[in-house]
């Protein structure tokens, strides 16, 4: 851009976009499976958006620091007028008003689905100005009002050149708004082909069972589900959706019982919750022995560890499949900390996690409130849903393993030993 013509006229706005949404549908495609798999759609849908959204033009008022006027030879076509019998280049004074703007500098380029039939004035569009010139003979600019024989004409032209950037915003509008939509199709086509190709990562269930000689033992039933592609090539472990809901059953309920005797507990501190629940959850669970698993060298042993890192989680082959962590209650400003601190510790992609607050406040109520504003105002948080007057159901996006959701259980428990 930066020479003299006709503004939105030259090239047709709806094709424009169409092979912008082509241009995006290529580059989507040709994500690898890694790049796709590894990357929930949110943030897929983010940075297209970024990428491929139009920034609409606003034409804004006179920078009257760069209006110019210089003297100029004027051609005059009028033969009647100036009685003349051709085209004849005369003595006059050329004026040039700037007006700053913002967007896309290429939109002036194009015809929207709306337009003037009688066209745009000629400009010039350069380094973030578009620029009106007009030069007239010194015979018409003498007496008074030569200045606003300039201003009048450039007022007017501004006016028709934002009535067309209005066209143009209102069709580009409608395309950024449509693009959220394009990209979550197309990345599920995309994965769906992935799936298809047999490139998935080979997921094998943790093998976690009920103890034979716990009474109240949930039900957990081993299912390995392999698939084919493997991210990072390697393998990955996970527990299925099932073992994750009775794992978390089984910590309530625990939990509940330090609510309902409080003074009991009344000396723990963030180790001593998490040494009665980690031997729980071991007396409840175990690893399935003959299947040549290791849980830190055991096959059969322990599946539930204290590492001295995190308070609680399930290991094979040195990788967490789940983490859980036990703090204090010390106000909503240590939530956004301890999912950070949670995030650290994961290292599979389809970990799954619960943090455990342990109240001594006097008000739970405003508790359990604090607890759920602070969650909906983490930046990390995707979504939350409450499951119990106490106990949210959360995704968060990881920061460890970038475009990874993480799924989290947030439980509350009131301690509080009341005298």
């Amino acid at each position: 851009m930066g020479r003299y013509r006709s503004l939105f006229w030259e090239k047709n706005l709806s094709q424009v976009l169409s092979l912008r949404l082509r241009d995006m549908h290529d580059e989507i495609d040709s994500l690898t499976d890694d790049e796709v798999l590894a990357n929930d759609i949110e943030l897929l849908v983010g940075n297209y958006c970024v990428k491929f959204e139009m920034e609409p033009l606003v034409i804004m008022d006179e920078d009257v620091t760069k209006r110019t006027l210089r003297r100029s030879r004027v051609t005059i076509t009028d033969r009647f007028r100036y009685n003349i019998s051709g085209p004849t280049e005369v003595d006059g004074f050329e004026a040039t008003f700037a007006f700053p703007f913002s967007g896309d500098a290429s939109l002036f380029e194009c015809q929207a689905s709306t337009y003037s039939i009688s066209g745009y004035p000629d400009a010039v569009v350069r380094k973030g100005f578009v620029c009106l010139s007009y030069a007239y003979p010194i015979a018409e600019l003498k007496g008074n009002g030569a200045e606003d024989k300039f201003l009048n004409r450039a007022n007017g032209d501004l006016e028709d050149l934002r009535r067309g950037a209005g066209y143009v915003n209102s069709d580009i509008e409608k395309f950024n708004a449509s693009i959220p939509g394009w990209v979550e199709k197309w990345v599920t086509e995309r994965r769906d082909k992935a799936s298809l190709f047999g490139r998935l990562s080979q997921a094998m269930e943790i093998p976690v069972k009920p103890s034979e000689y716990h009474s109240h033992a949930v039900r957990m039933e081993r299912r390995i589900k392999p698939i084919a592609h493997s991210y990072g090539r390697e393998d990955s472990w996970q527990i299925s959706e099932a073992q994750y809901e009775d794992i978390l059953t089984v910590m309530k309920h625990m939990s509940s019982t330090f609510e309902r005797t409080p003074s009991t507990y009344s000396s723990f501190r963030e180790e001593g919750f998490r040494n009665v629940l980690l031997a729980g959850l071991n007396v409840d669970f175990h690893g399935e022995a003959g299947l040549n698993v290791d849980f830190h060298g055991e096959a059969g042993g322990e599946c539930f560890r204290g590492n001295g890192k995190t308070d609680i989680c399930i290991e094979q082959e040195n990788r967490a499949a789940f983490v859980a962590e036990c703090k204090i209650w010390k106000g909503p400003s240590q939530v956004q900390k301890a999912i950070r601190q949670l995030d650290g510790y994961i290292t599979w992609r389809d970990c799954k996690t619960a943090l455990i607050f342990f109240s001594r406040n006097t008000d739970f109520g405003n508790v359990v409130d604090s607890m759920r504003t602070a969650l909906e105002a983490s930046e990390l948080i995707r979504s939350v849903h409450t499951k119990d007057r106490n106990e949210f159901d959360c995704t968060f996006a990881s920061e460890t393993n970038v475009g990874q959701l993480v799924r989290m259980r947030v439980f509350l428990f009131d301690v509080h030993a009341r005298p």
